[in-house]
């Protein structure tokens, strides 16, 4: 048997070999199980825009949780933008299958370097270190104001 037969063989014939063996055991793949539900659900689940440098933006979203938070917490991440995010309509206890509409407010710090202004917002029940996810994802491209062209220098 050559070289290049057996790498074939190895690489090929192996998950082959090993996924009839799963199949005649029984033992259901990882995907056939049931999805287990998430805690929370975001409506909609990401914010997106184009922003300028000190520029303030509010969008409403819908949350829905699927177990009970009490008196619930926002994190902010990363932490460097806990100052310039703010986030209303979550008060007293989160019920299960209500919804409730929220309202994040952002200010785009003024000394802000590069091209977007991404943080994400989760939530956090009372009292725990851990936070319930997944989190809403904000997404924000920075319009920095156009640079004055160079006058043409003679001889270049």
């Amino acid at each position: 048997m050559g070289r290049g037969s057996f790498i074939l063989l190895l690489t090929a014939g192996l998950p082959v070999l090993f996924g009839a063996v799963l199949l005649a055991s029984g033992t259901p793949a990882a995907a056939d199980g049931p999805e287990k539900p998430r805690p929370l659900n975001w409506t909609p689940g990401r914010i997106t825009g184009t922003v300028k440098l000190g520029e303030t933006i509010t969008r409403t979203v819908s949350l829905t949780v699927t177990q009970t938070v009490t008196d619930p917490q926002i994190v902010i991440r990363p932490k460097k933008f806990q100052d310039d995010v703010g986030v209303s309509g979550l008060n007293g206890t989160l019920q299960p299958g209500t919804t409730y509409q929220v309202t994040v407010t952002a200010t785009v710090p003024g000394h802000l370097r590069g091209r977007a202004f991404n943080f994400n917002v989760f939530l956090r029940p009372d009292g725990e270190r851990r936070v319930v996810g997944p989190p809403l994802k904000v997404h924000l491209k920075l319009e920095h104001p156009a640079r004055p062209t160079g006058a043409a220098r003679p001889g270049k």
